[in-house]
């Protein structure tokens, strides 16, 4: 009999049926609320992981500066060979981390960059995409000269002034331009 008025109450009372809708309410907006954080999380995780590789293409470029720089002060050591296989390694790096960002890569998670950074990458006054490959073949020219000595030492000084130049100022100034360009792409 006990049983029987229990079951009279939960199914026929109005308060009964009022709190399993509102529980029913509460978890449909916990659940939404769960999906929608998931999405802004990956979102940012997405963007920081953009951020970051554009902030180590940076790091590289700075790096091709000090190995060619060692390099020169190390021409006849036997350390030489060492920055050699550096440099070659750095500059893999540096294109390969280049075309992701300029492209895209899906596999590494990296969407086409947004319309202010192809900008950055492909047109003036930053047109980091040329200003890299010419900064690139010049660090490759002094490899090759160490490897098969072709160069004058005017030819060895302006290329290293290139190459200083350029990861202190023009190319660094587009490098910064994109990151700071994919920071502002996260915050909207």
């Amino acid at each position: 009999m006990i049983k029987n008025e229990a079951k009279t109450f939960i199914t026929d009372s109005g308060i009964t049926k009022r709190y399993m809708a509102a529980i029913i309410l509460i978890a449909g907006v916990l659940f939404s609320s769960y999906i929608i954080l998931q999405f802004q999380f990956s979102a940012h995780e997405k963007h920081g992981k953009v951020i970051n590789e554009s902030g180590k293409q940076r790091t590289l470029v700075k790096r091709l500066a000090y190995f060619t720089q060692l390099l020169q002060q190390h021409l006849t050591s036997e350390s030489a060979q060492s920055y050699v296989n550096n440099i070659t390694m750095t500059v893999e790096q540096v294109r390969e981390k280049h075309k992701d960002l300029s492209l895209g890569n899906s596999d590494q998670d990296i969407p086409a960059p947004p319309a202010t950074v192809q900008n950055i990458y492909f047109e003036e006054p930053y047109h980091v995409e040329k200003k890299l490959e010419d900064y690139l073949l010049a660090v490759e020219r002094l490899v090759a000269h160490y490897q098969n000595p072709s160069l004058s030492d005017t030819q060895i000084q302006d290329a290293l002034h290139f190459i200083y130049a350029y990861s202190t100022n023009d190319l660094m100034a587009g490098l910064d331009a994109a990151v700071s360009a994919y920071d502002d792409e996260a915050e909207n």
